[in-house]
């Protein structure tokens, strides 16, 4: 798996995270 994979199918919790 690669980061850019991660983000787009957890990128809801990734972003909540940033936040």
């Amino acid at each position: 798996i690669c980061a850019w994979d991660f983000i787009q199918h957890h990128r809801h919790a990734f972003f909540s995270k940033m936040q």
